[in-house]
């Protein structure tokens, strides 16, 4: 199975290309996984295959941090990793990956250096587990300034958290909240981050 997570080389974000082997131990099927697409993994070893850029250079060597330490990636060699043995603990020890190139070059991304974000400008955060954690479409205006965004939070059951909308930073029209159960807890509305009653 091909994996992919981010690395550095001399500061610049690179895309590391992993091969998990068959004997490797990984934590791909824990039973907590809603999206395998766009869930984060781990693995003890992993046999280095790429290493490129946002502009398709190529590189033989790459870093990537893993707590205080760092693991050194390079092309056609074997990495190696502690690992916690306990598949539930998603973010344990070990070397982590997606199996989704597009989620692991945008995992932790601010909106405007999303590499994905499609032709309506939809902004998108997963949980661990795969599932949607936050959905954001936006509008830029000529320089690149987000002046408008519709905002969805979903709680990690998939259910709705809160819909919201923002315009230049400043809440504006309806601000809808709810339970983890479904049930509603808030219902508001705003005109430029004034509340309406």
């Amino acid at each position: 199975m091909e994996g992919y997570k981010v690395g550095f080389v001399n500061n610049r974000k690179v895309l590391i290309k992993l091969l998990i082997l068959d004997d490797a131990l990984t934590n791909k099927d824990r039973n907590t996984i809603i999206d395998p697409i766009h869930a984060r993994y781990r693995c003890n070893r992993a046999l280095v295959i790429e290493i490129i850029d946002m502009y398709n250079n190529t590189y033989r060597s790459a870093i990537s941090y893993y707590s205080k330490n760092k693991l050194i990636y390079n092309i056609n060699e074997f990495v190696t990793s502690d690992y916690d043995e306990d598949v539930r603990i998603e973010s344990g020890k070990g070397i982590h990956y997606f199996i989704n190139k597009d989620t692991a070059i945008n995992y932790k991304v601010p909106i405007l250096y999303q590499h994905w974000s499609d032709e309506n400008n939809t902004y998108k955060e997963y949980y661990g587990n795969g599932q949607l954690r936050k959905k954001i479409k936006f509008n830029v205006d000529i320089n690149n300034v987000i002046m408008y965004k519709n905002i969805q939070e979903y709680f990690i059951n998939g259910q709705i958290k809160k819909e919201y909308n923002l315009a230049i930073n400043k809440y504006d029209g309806l601000y809808t909240e709810w339970y983890s159960n479904g049930l509603l807890k808030k219902n508001l509305t705003y005109n430029k981050n004034k509340l309406i009653i």
